[in-house]
């Protein structure tokens, strides 16, 4: 996904957050923003960890299938695919409003998408034991 394209859907998304339990909700909102948006620059940079930490940070303030799936897309590219795999699962399987917004569908939808293909390529090892009783 393109920067430009991040950044609409990140916009797009912020406006239908889901208010946060606690605290100054459009506050909440906003420093969410931020910090994705800074997620992304290190994002873009190939800066996988710290950009997880971003997009961590923005989700644990205002929750977002966006930031989820950029925190998924992170612990693929570092190759810790037991990690991703969790992160899609957990955008897959999440319930949408029958509002939701399009980049929260899209998410979902795209989740879906990279679970299948990360399934396949996650290596198993296959043990046989012989000849002992």
């Amino acid at each position: 996904m393109t920067r430009v394209c991040f950044a609409l859907l990140l916009a797009g998304a912020t406006l239908c957050l889901a208010p946060p339990a606690r605290g100054d909700a459009d506050a909440d909102k906003k420093e969410a923003l931020r910090r994705g948006y800074e997620a992304d620059q290190l994002y873009s940079k190939g800066a996988w960890d710290a950009a997880y930490d971003g997009f961590a940070a923005a989700d644990a303030l205002v929750h977002s299938p966006v930031f989820v799936i950029y925190m998924a897309h992170c612990r693929r590219n570092v190759g810790r695919l037991l990690e991703a795999e969790a992160l899609y699962q957990r955008v897959a399987a999440e319930k949408l409003a029958d509002d939701a917004s399009a980049p929260f569908r899209g998410a979902v939808a795209e989740a879906r998408a990279e679970l299948a293909k990360l399934q396949a390529s996650i290596p198993e090892v296959k043990l046989a034991i012989s000849g002992a009783a």
